[in-house]
């Protein structure tokens, strides 16, 4: 039997050579399963390999979807946007006010259709409550902007009725019974001729009172998903259509902040010309601290003002006027240098290196950056003119991009790699366990050299097994202890972290002490809900490269524990080399060994990295309910203060809260990033023992698997069934030599659903 390497397939896009790789694997855990199924008791080998394979088809299966979500501060022209590159028209929400008001998404079906979903009963409920504790929560802020949107409503109602226009009544109990119910059954709103402009008007017109800001039904819904037969996301791709960042009603953005939670990858939309908002700061530096940059795209919409400016400017200058090219490469200068401005206000303040700022410097260096113009996708009017406006609308160079994001995603990359390398692996284990059985067959009149062999062989194997156990525990556990000079730089560094959390908690005191004292009395104060994000964009920079310090003894443990292991696996050779009857069951354990190390020496970096990101992520978790009462008592305190001197009492009583709130924060905080600094040394340690740990006892467990296999073998023989034993092997050898078809099918749209049928199943 002849090994072949499973290669990547260049005629395929990298879903199609993923689809075909599992149908692939699929193919040999089926062949292995049936030689199993021959066998007269079940081989631990083949075992294992089958339950190995299943794992590798699980780890390599794809979401149904690729979540990508368009997000911008109002009126940038989200849902323009998306009108524009999926052609739309205007089904996506767009008016000259701040518009779309709930979370869109848009997936592909060839039935027209949108499912709007509303909150449960219960949901209400609890924010009713929320509303009569405290008013200012966003939550609360939205079940009022219910009602005073129905009394907007009415108002508007009675003008159109004076006008002589039909409206239909609704009020806000009538509303509330309709849509707000303990079963929480979308809506279906249905298209039944997409092609037909004025079905898919009118299909619009429907969608649109479920998300529009200016409809009080938008306070009632959750999400609305819109599918259609749209070819941009037709192979797996869910676009998002998200509220604006700088929305004035907080628990819209609060709903944007929650979905780019849950996105594989985010479009980032801005004007060009425009400055950065402080929004768009903060959002940015979030996604720098959450690792989410390589997921994150900027398109730059309206770039034609900004060259029609350019133009006109240049005449009036009598200068030679600039290229399209010339100006987009001016404008990516100015938004490279203004996201690098933003990094730095928190990198000064942070106190870096300069080797420490390039770090997080580099990330945004790659960030993909388009321009695109509406306006010149729908210019002309001869189709010559027309198709070269488009192509300078930068719109179709972005549906290229937008159309194979999944197929380029890590994500995809990632199982491709692993499939092949798992499937590659078990053919060269499969390779020499056959012929290790027919070995065996050839020495059965030696039985008593084999048992003698074999014990010998644990003898030597375990021998060394306990000497790379103890080298392996030894220098994994010196490598989390820090020494006294370590601790108090971590602790004095700490220290000057918090300071920053001061810092903030000082501007969000001279905030409140300037408020009107009736805004203060009404609860218009103590705005607390983005504090943890700003906290954590603030200070995760210094917290990582405090991190990033302890990186090196981490790495140098790592590296001095490879050297034990390839000592071993050299020991391993050698006994597979001089004992012919254990080579198979050697090289299984030797490539066992090597392909951990690989994931090791590949991984390592990924695994510290992944706990920093975590921990980033976490630094805004700090605030405890302890916290969140006194924040409740002070608005009260607040709220009681009344007579001459309201002001002054006030302010009193706001100065007093944050005196306190410093006082609890600070070293509450410090406590936390201690805690998630002692996590971090112990996590990746912890996980490293874990894999020597794992493989000690699986190399035991081997070698016991060995002797019985041996036993298995020569008492088959006595019985007499060597024969099928060596009919069986021969099939095993044919079918694997055989090439599968490795190729499915074309998928039905969306293509990516076919990456999650149970493996068993061949397309």
């Amino acid at each position: 039997m002849t090994t072949r390497t499973t290669l990547p397939d260049p005629h395929l896009n990298p879903i199609q050579d993923l689809r075909a790789q599992r149908n692939h694997a699929a193919y040999i855990l089926d062949t292995l399963t049936d030689f199993q199924a021959q066998l007269p008791t079940p081989d631990p080998f083949i075992t294992r390999q089958i339950a190995a394979l299943e794992a590798s088809l699980d780890r390599t299966s794809l979401p149904e979807h690729y979540r990508v979500a368009v997000v911008g501060s109002f009126k940038v022209g989200k849902s323009s946007f998306i009108n524009k590159v999926c052609d739309l028209g205007n089904l996506a929400s767009v008016s000259t006010n701040p518009e779309t008001a709930t979370i869109t998404s848009f997936r592909y079906d060839t039935a027209a259709r949108a499912e709007v979903h509303f909150l449960s009963r219960a949901t209400w409920t609890r924010m009713a409550a929320i509303h009569s504790e405290d008013p200012s929560d966003p939550q609360a802020r939205r079940y009022q902007r219910f009602y005073e949107k129905v009394v907007s409503q009415h108002q508007r109602d009675e003008v159109a009725r004076e006008a002589g226009k039909e409206v239909q009544e609704r009020d806000h109990d009538a509303l509330l019974a309709e849509y707000v119910t303990d079963e929480n059954r979308p809506i279906v709103l249905r298209c039944d001729d997409w092609n037909d402009r004025k079905q898919r008007k009118a299909f619009a017109a429907q969608v649109k009172k479920y998300v529009s800001s200016r409809d009080p039904l938008h306070c009632l819904v959750e999400r609305v998903e819109i599918f259609a037969p749209i070819p941009l996301i037709s192979e797996g791709i869910e676009l998002i259509d998200t509220p604006g960042l700088d929305d004035t009603d907080a628990y819209r953005v609060q709903a944007t902040e929650r979905e780019v939670n849950d996105v594989d990858a985010i479009l980032f939309l801005t004007h060009s010309g425009r400055s950065y908002s402080q929004s768009d700061k903060d959002f940015i530096i979030t996604q720098v601290r959450k690792r989410r940059l390589r997921s994150l795209k900027m398109a730059i919409t309206k770039i034609d003002v900004t060259y029609d400016a350019a133009v006109r400017q240049a005449q009036e200058d009598d200068e030679d006027i600039p290229t399209l090219a010339e100006h987009k490469q001016e404008e990516l200068e100015r938004i490279r240098s203004a996201l690098n401005e933003t990094l730095d206000e928190i990198l000064r303040k942070s106190e870096l290196t300069p080797e420490e700022s390039q770090y997080f410097t580099r990330m945004l260096g790659d960030v993909d950056i388009f321009f695109t113009s509406s306006h010149w996708h729908d210019l002309g009017t001869e189709v010559d003119e027309k198709i070269r406006n488009r192509q300078r609308s930068g719109i179709p160079e972005l549906q290229q991009v937008l159309a194979k994001m999944f197929q380029n995603a890590d994500i995809v990359q990632e199982a491709r790699a692993s499939i092949g390398d798992a499937i590659s692996l078990l053919l060269k284990q499969i390779e020499a366990y056959i012929q290790q059985q027919r070995s065996l067959e050839q020495d059965l009149e030696q039985e008593k050299k084999v048992e003698s062999e074999l014990i010998h062989t644990q003898q030597l194997v375990t021998a060394r097994l306990k000497t790379f156990a103890r080298k392996i525990d030894l220098r994994l556990e010196n490598s989390r202890m820090l020494d006294q000079l370590d601790q108090d730089f971590v602790n004095t560094r700490i220290r000057q972290i918090s300071v920053y959390v001061q810092d903030i908690i000082n501007q969000f005191e001279q905030e409140d002490l300037i408020r009107h004292w009736r805004e203060r009395r009404e609860g218009g104060w103590l705005y607390l809900s983005r504090f943890s994000q700003l906290v954590a964009n603030r200070t995760f920079a210094a917290f990582e490269s405090l991190i990033q310090r302890f990186q090196e003894p981490m790495l140098k443990a790592a590296q001095t524990t490879e050297r034990h292991v390839d000592a071993f696996v050299e020991d391993l050779a050698t006994l597979s080399k001089e004992h012919e009857l254990f080579r198979h069951d050697t090289i299984e354990l030797v490539d066992a060994i090597r392909s951990r190390l690989r994931v090791d020496r590949s991984v390592l970096r990924e695994i510290i990295e992944s706990e920093q990101q975590r921990i980033s992520e976490r630094i805004e978790d700090f605030m405890d309910d302890r916290m969140q009462q006194r924040i409740d008592e002070a608005r009260q305190s607040v709220t009681l203060a009344s007579g001459r001197g309201t002001t002054v009492m006030q302010n009193d009583e706001v100065r007093r809260f944050y005196d306190e709130f410093a006082d609890i924060v600070r070293p509450g905080f410090e406590k936390y990033l201690h805690g998630q600094f002692q996590h971090y040394l112990d996590i990746v340690a912890e996980r490293l023992s874990g894999v020597y740990k794992s493989l000690n006892q699986e190399i035991e467990i081997r070698l016991d698997e060995q002797r019985s296999l041996v036993s298995e073998i020569l008492s088959n023989q006595e019985r007499g069934n060597g024969l099928a034993m060596r009919t069986a092997i021969n099939a095993l050898e044919l079918r694997l030599a055989e090439h599968p078809p490795l190729l499915a099918p074309a998928a039905p749209t969306p293509a990516a659903a076919t990456l999650n049928r149970p493996h068993r199943v061949r397309a």
